[in-house]
């Protein structure tokens, strides 16, 4: 499964604007995922686009990271999935700004043992995930 580019969450800075440049990134303190699945992709892709990023603070579930975020630890790349089920766009604390580049789409692997059937409940939760994602509208835009 494919899901929209990550966007930059940030604890609320009246300096900075929308959409971000990748460079704004260049020695930013910021949280992140363990350098797991996409994580790694997501930060050369920002390395690419000219910035070294400064890493504080690294964990496996994004509700961790949000309260990071919140705290004003860093600023983080974090899924749309992420951000829209945390219900961050109400929160006044944060803002959350497209990128430019965008960053490539994050890939949604599911795994199973080799040679082994997916077990019912399994199977259902990898089509509810496919709905989900396939139903989300794209990452809002500025206007």
């Amino acid at each position: 499964m494919r899901v929209h580019s990550p966007a930059a969450l940030e604890y609320r800075h009246p300096a900075s604007e929308d959409p971000v440049l990748l460079e704004w990134f260049a020695g930013t303190p910021m949280v992140a995922r363990p350098q797991t699945c996409d994580e790694p992709l997501t930060e050369q892709a920002v390395a690419r686009g000219g910035a070294r990023t400064q890493i504080v603070f690294r964990a496996a579930v994004n509700d961790t990271l949000l309260p990071m975020v919140r705290a004003g630890l860093g600023s983080a790349l974090l899924p749309w999935l992420a951000i829209l089920g945390a219900e961050v766009p109400s929160d006044d604390r944060l803002r959350i700004h497209e990128l430019r580049p965008t960053l490539p789409p994050r890939e949604i692997c599911p795994h199973r043992q080799a040679g082994r059937i997916p077990s019912p409940l399994a199977a259902r939760a990898v089509d509810i995930a496919v709905q989900v994602v396939t139903g989300l509208a794209p990452p809002p835009t500025p206007a």
